[in-house]
């Protein structure tokens, strides 16, 4: 079962946090893939954010974060009153991209 996740926030941040603190899109946990848009609560309150990897070891993702090794690389766009929104990748659905 997948977890953690690595998240890449709006703010350019990278983090890792359990997959249960995702507040948006709700599903379950083995539902939600790389590259996906979500929401999720950090220190209480709720950011949105990339997923970078999931995996069932935080110890592996946080291994990742500190080498700075992530799947995908993003480039956000923001607009005003809106999610940011990523301007490199090939988008592969509404809220998923895939990313060089």
């Amino acid at each position: 079962m997948l977890a953690f996740a690595l998240l890449k926030w709006e703010d350019k941040y990278v983090s890792t946090i359990d997959a249960l603190t995702i507040i948006n899109p709700r599903k379950e946990i083995d539902k939600y893939v790389e590259g996906e848009y979500i929401t999720a609560r950090f220190k209480g309150k709720p950011y949105k954010a990339v997923i970078a990897e999931l995996n069932d070891d935080r110890k592996k993702l946080e291994e990742k974060k500190r080498k700075g090794i992530l799947k995908f690389r993003y480039t956000y766009k923001k607009i005003q009153n809106e999610d940011p929104q990523v301007i490199t990748g090939r988008k592969i659905s509404e809220h998923l991209f895939v990313l060089r």
